[in-house]
């Protein structure tokens, strides 16, 4: 199996590219270049229409009806209503939200079926889920805040059940509370100069600002099911070697025999629209680890469930190799933070941040999972149904569970990811797997090329959600702020 990338000009100029892309969304989800990029559909029977435009850096979306979808803001941690196009003036919610990097407001989801409509009653309630970063320090100022409680806990990643009534989100109930402490263990001098008033905290990667995940999904039960990242900054050699050994990698869910007991964070959590356990004892008893559902997550974007099996899948970042698409079975585990994609950690410098060729950058594979955690037997790793060499930070991930785009595409799989492309995979007769041949047999691309007849569409720029509308088709939403709608040519009602 050759695990090599082609040695051209074109090809390294394209993997710098990729790698500059890539640390962006993965690091901090920054700004792409606002230039109109020119969007292509392979299937020239399907069109695209801009549904609106002028959102600043939305991360989710839902929809209430076929006229109404509801954004998500991350940054200004704003809950927007789009309505016919247009994007209303007062917002549904506005949040105080932690934006530091990949912190904000993540993900949104409603029930599949909904009760009732915004006028048929007082009563009638509609819930909405949402998962932030919230801001617990209310102080005016550094100045305020130096003593080490207060510092440690000024932002928790939270999961709220919000009711909709009359265009407003009201009665927040919080469901899920995820603490992130200060990780004063990896940097202990740096913590001590804060907490002594030396410096701000927020310039400092003490407490992690990237990998908090945060897509949501609901089941047909509309249980909920939330995929958060580990938390963790693994970046460089040493922060990576600390953090594995003293910091957030070094908790079981990441794959640490032994380490510290999960907080809620690197894996998918199941919970019901009262906040409790969707399915207690995967991996054992007591919160927060009756939550999981699955775990060994470094950072995702993406969760769905296959309308025909009802089945969950994901779709995971890799650092500078191994981004992968799984089928999430009860227990799973992604192997993280000792495997990515197929292949194993051996060596802290192939997650060096300025790599400037991506893929792994070793021929063999040395299996490691007999040294995963296991939680007693009922965690069970799996390789991955598909995996990039090279990561291109995939991102959403969304079954078609409709025909309207024609009978070809009905229950199949797509996939986006932050170049802006969209993936579009069969699957095969018993839905276990993508259905995949030629080059792309082994479940991994070994290069672009071989990518190019999965690729159904390009230049959306990031793609942060997917959601099949009550119309049918299907709704791309790009991180510069436009929302797409493709759908049959001649064939929108």
């Amino acid at each position: 199996m050759d695990l090599r990338f082609g040695k051209s000009l074109f090809l390294r100029l394209q993997l710098l590219l990729t790698a500059a892309i890539i640390s962006l969304l993965i690091a901090s989800y920054a700004l792409f270049n606002a230039h109109a990029a020119v969007i292509v559909l392979k299937d020239t029977n399907l069109e695209i229409e801009t549904v609106t435009q002028g959102l600043s850096f939305p991360t989710g979306m839902a929809f209430l009806n076929p006229n109404e979808i509801l954004v998500l803001e991350k940054d200004e941690g704003k809950v927007l209503r789009v309505v016919n196009g247009n994007i209303s003036n007062i917002p549904v919610l506005t949040l105080d939200v932690n934006h530091h990097k990949e912190r904000g407001l993540l993900g949104i989801a409603l029930p599949r079926k909904l009760v009732g409509s915004e006028g048929d009653g007082e009563n009638v309630l509609k819930y909405v889920f949402l998962f932030y970063t919230e801001s617990r320090y209310t102080g005016k100022g550094n100045e305020d805040c130096k003593k080490q409680e207060c510092e440690e806990r000024q932002f928790n990643n939270r999961l709220y059940r919000y009711e909709y009534r009359h265009n407003k989100l009201v009665n927040p109930k919080l469901l899920i509370d995820i603490p992130i402490y200060w990780n004063n263990r990896v940097y202990p001098s740096v913590y001590s100069e804060i907490i002594d008033g030396g410096s701000n905290w927020s310039s400092y990667p003490i407490r992690e600002g990237v990998h908090q995940g945060g897509a949501l999904v609901m089941n047909h039960e509309n249980n909920l099911y939330l995929v958060t990242g580990d938390g963790g900054v693994c970046h460089t050699p040493d922060a990576c070697y600390r953090s594995v050994h003293e910091g957030f990698l070094s908790d079981q869910t990441a794959n640490k025999k032994g380490g510290s007991a999960p907080i809620g964070m690197g894996g998918v959590l199941g919970v019901t629209q009262e906040g409790k356990p969707v399915n207690k004892g995967i991996l054992g008893y007591g919160p927060p680890l009756d939550f999981y559902y699955a775990y060994g997550v470094r950072n995702s974007f993406g969760i769905d469930f296959d309308p025909v099996t009802g089945k969950l899948w994901d779709t995971e970042n890799g650092p500078h190799f191994g981004d992968e698409i799984n089928l999430v079975e009860p227990g799973f585990n992604s192997g993280w933070a000792k495997i990515q994609g197929i292949w194993p950690l051996i060596n802290y410098t192939e997650l060096q941040e300025n790599l400037t060729a991506k893929g792994y950058p070793s021929p063999s594979i040395v299996p490691l999972h007999k040294d995963l955690e296991d939680f007693g037997g009922k965690g069970r790793y799996s390789d991955p149904e598909f995996t990039w060499n090279a990561s291109i930070g995939v991102t959403s991930i969304k079954f078609l569970d409709t025909d309207r785009l024609g009978n070809q595409y009905k229950n199949d799989l797509f996939v986006g990811d932050a170049i802006g492309r969209i993936y579009h995979f069969d699957l095969n007769e018993n839905r276990t797997e993508l259905d995949l041949d030629g080059p792309l047999s082994d479940k991994f691309a070994n290069s672009d090329l071989e990518l190019q007849d999965l690729i159904i569409g390009q230049g959306f720029d990031t793609i942060t959600d997917m959601e099949v509308g009550p119309d049918g088709y299907l709704y791309v939403l790009s991180y510069p702020g436009k929302i797409f709608k493709i759908s049959p040519k001649g064939g929108n009602d």
